[in-house]
């Protein structure tokens, strides 16, 4: 059943790297670009739960300084601003909970409770903590590709 909470009428403002016109783009990019996954997923997740959201872009270098580092003084995308709120973040498995919490009311990303809500964090903590990070080194050594074979 739906459940009670706000409703996002204003577009949530996505922080990331270069202007771009859809995910499919953004996808395309960061695979060309090598520079990550984190601003992909939230996008993925404002899509998927169908929510008004704008990019707000800028050049890489431009992360570590004002005024973005007001925004996330870790100097990373994605962050996100959400005037339905007025709620700032930044870490993208904070943003994606906070997004799924706060927006989905169907529950078609999230589990409220019950065993499938700790499925759900299994698989949302493997991602964080072993899969992301990898990724993640992977993008950071540009020019590199790395092939891991788990046979």
């Amino acid at each position: 059943g739906e459940t009670e909470g706000p409703t996002a009428t204003k577009p949530i403002v996505l922080h990331t790297y270069r202007k771009l016109s859809n995910i499919f783009e953004m996808q395309q990019w960061l695979i060309q670009e090598a520079l990550g996954p984190n601003p992909l997923k939230t996008a993925i997740v404002l899509e998927e739960l169908g929510l008004p959201y704008e990019y707000r872009w800028m050049e890489f270098d431009q992360v570590h300084q004002e005024p973005y580092i007001n925004i996330n003084p870790n100097g990373r995308v994605p962050a996100i601003e959400d005037p339905n709120t007025n709620m700032v973040l930044w870490e993208s498995a904070a943003i994606n909970e906070y997004l799924v919490q706060t927006y989905d009311k169907t529950q078609k990303l999230w589990c409220a409770e019950g065993p499938d809500h700790f499925y759900m964090k299994q698989w949302l903590y493997f991602q964080m903590s072993g899969q992301g990070p990898f990724y993640g080194q992977g993008s950071t050594s540009a020019g590199h590709v790395v092939i891991v074979s788990y046979s």
